[in-house]
């Protein structure tokens, strides 16, 4: 399994509902074919670079998921045959983003434990 990350644009005419479902829809649809969902990025509404099918306006949305390489395809088509996509983009994450990202997450993790030893020797010292 390899990590990817999908961009896609909804056309944001649609309702509120109708965009949380198209949302919904896509995170399912890679669940249901033994996906694995990182994290959802709702960028919201924003203005496009240039207009897309005379739309101004589209509702960013970014999913980082694990999945099969084949999965790929399948995505892409189900991206084509939705109307209310305006434009997706597919990329597999580079393995030196993963490894920059697992080491932050290290370099968090270790500020967090020395944060709290501090906090409990000035309670002991307090005492």
């Amino acid at each position: 399994m390899r990590q990817y990350e999908t961009t896609f644009v909804i056309d944001t005419h649609l309702a509120d509902e109708a965009i949380e479902k198209t949302i919904e829809k896509y995170s399912s649809f890679i669940t249901s074919n033994s996906g694995t969902i990182l994290s959802i990025d709702r960028w919201g509404k924003r203005r496009l670079a240039y207009e897309i099918k005379k739309k101004q306006y589209g509702y960013y949305v970014c999913v980082r998921f694990e999945a099969e390489g084949t999965f790929i395809e399948k995505l892409a088509r189900e991206f084509k045959l939705d109307s209310s996509v305006l434009r997706y983009l597919t990329i597999l994450v580079p393995k030196t983003l993963l490894q920059q990202e697992a080491k932050e997450k290290a370099k968090k993790e270790r500020q967090a434990a020395e944060k709290e030893k501090e906090a409990e020797s000035e309670a002991e010292s307090e005492a």
